[in-house]
């Protein structure tokens, strides 16, 4: 199965990020279906940003299209130093509802 453009992306900023350290990470409007396994590898991560981009951002930057992460996210808890995560917009549902965004602090 092919590679999407989106997914070659984010493993491009993820490979980026292990590298320059920054602790932040932008993954939004890849067009995602699941979570890139290197992404847990992250282990410094402190702000990941899944969710969706304003209109705005969206008119400025390119866009894959909304990520619609159908697996699971329990694996993001590998990823001990986060204190930003947003997943605003990206349709969860049940006991996923309550982490739409958990604010950089």
């Amino acid at each position: 199965m092919a590679e999407t453009d989106g997914m070659a992306t984010a493993r491009e900023r993820i490979s980026r990020e292990a590298a320059e350290k920054t602790g932040t990470l932008n993954l939004r409007d890849l067009g995602l279906t699941d979570l890139p396994a290197e992404l847990l590898a992250l282990d410094h991560l402190q702000v990941l940003r899944l969710g969706r981009m304003s209109r705005l951002a969206e008119l400025i930057g390119p866009s894959f299209g909304v990520n619609m992460i159908t697996g699971r996210l329990d694996g993001l808890s590998r990823l001990t130093s986060l204190v930003g995560l947003d997943l605003s917009g990206l349709g969860l549902s049940g006991d996923c509802q309550e982490f739409r965004v958990w604010p950089v602090g």
